[in-house]
């Protein structure tokens, strides 16, 4: 959840500093619906095997490792990613947006 909590910061501070306040909307509908359908909130990781292109692809939405966590303790009888697989993204996400996100921010908040 830490983890989670973490990145998710990371990647709202991101977002919302790379994108100029009167085009808020289209981060909406472009970014976070297509995030949100495709992160394995309403379906398990393992369900889009007959999708393979898609399975694949799946793999870069950062919300597919927060869902495939929070799934693999509250329903652990469903096939979900390993937990060494989701601690490897949560740390490579952490160590790819944090400078991202701080460096974008000081340039906004300081020009």
């Amino acid at each position: 959840m830490i983890a989670t909590a973490l990145l998710s910061a990371c990647m709202g501070m991101a977002l919302g500093t790379a994108v100029n306040p009167r085009r808020i909307s289209a981060l909406m509908s472009f970014i976070m619906i297509p995030l949100t359908f495709l992160g394995c909130v309403y379906f398990p990781w393992a369900a889009l095997r007959p999708i393979p292109w898609l399975q694949i692809l799946v793999l870069f939405n950062p919300l597919l490792y927060f869902s495939e966590g929070l799934r693999s303790v509250f329903v652990p009888q469903l096939a979900h990613l390993p937990a060494w697989v989701l601690a490897i993204a949560f740390t490579a996400g952490l160590a790819a947006l944090t400078p991202i996100a701080t460096r974008l921010f000081i340039r906004r908040c300081v020009t």
